[in-house]
């Protein structure tokens, strides 16, 4: 049976891992949502489909639901998801969302699952120290090991979200504001108009206009962005300039940059 893992990333832990699933479940190929995202006609041929993606607001990120809502799945027989978080014990209700889409397609949710991987989301939060971002990575691959035999095996694994309504309610917030919400980013003094902030966003979403980049409010809030700037010129109002920046160790951003993903097979 045939795997097309669809993924989505911006600070590369969900190709990372993306990839490393690719090394694990058999026959499988990967495809990057945010470059098929908006076509007309969404068709795999496959026989089971997997979706991996960040955990934004304790649910799905608005690309990946918009996605999963356009995708025909018709021909598939198997389908799980798996969501990559800075921690295991947050709510969440993907899930349920995803069960919900894909019960209007007649299709079932098989599996989920979590993998822990290093923070980024420096908006609110600092990235983890090297110690726990290294166990952390660590960890992970073990963890998708485990997960990748049982997606061998078709196995149904499914539990409920962690506070369901409430993940809800703030991942629909968020999901109705997010296409704005890069209002206050910006590019400080050490900008070098290297133009790597346009490259990596995934939805086109930066321009560089008098050499210095902006935003167009169609924003994933995949932090893409100010992780990847070679300069650490990013910010995001007042609440960046102090704390760490963060990507994949082992994704680069030529990795990112969805051009080059047509190579992976």
């Amino acid at each position: 049976m045939r795997t097309i893992l669809y993924y989505f990333s911006g600070t590369g832990n969900s190709l990372a891992a993306a990839r490393e699933f690719k090394k694990n479940i058999i026959n499988s190929s990967l495809v990057p949502i945010a470059k098929i995202w908006q076509d007309n006609k969404i068709t795999p041929h496959a026989e089971k489909v997997g979706f991996i993606f960040p955990l934004y607001f304790w649910g799905l990120p608005k690309i990946i639901e918009d996605f999963i809502k356009r995708i025909d799945l018709s021909n598939i027989n198997y389908i799980f998801c798996i969501a990559t978080s800075g921690g295991k014990s947050s709510p969440d209700c993907i899930p349920e969302k995803v069960k919900k889409i894909l019960k209007k397609k007649n299709k079932n949710l098989n599996a989920y699952f979590r993998i822990v991987m290093p923070s980024n989301y420096i908006k609110e939060f600092d990235i983890n120290s090297g110690e726990l971002m290294q166990k952390k990575l660590e960890n992970s691959k073990s963890i998708i090991f485990s997960i990748s035999k049982l997606i061998n095996s078709n196995k149904n694994k499914l539990k409920r979200g962690r506070i369901v309504f409430l993940a809800k309610a703030l991942n629909g917030i968020w999901q109705n504001k997010v296409f704005k919400s890069d209002k206050k980013f910006y590019a400080d003094s050490n900008c070098i108009s290297c133009g790597t902030c346009q490259k990596v966003c995934p939805v086109n979403n930066i321009l560089l206009t008098n050499n210095k980049p902006k935003w167009n409010h169609k924003c994933q809030e995949c932090m893409a962005c100010i992780h990847f700037c070679p300069e650490k010129a990013i910010q995001f109002g007042d609440k960046t300039q102090n704390k760490g920046r963060y990507h994949h160790p082992e994704i680069t951003v030529d990795d990112i940059i969805i051009k080059q993903e047509k190579n992976y097979k």
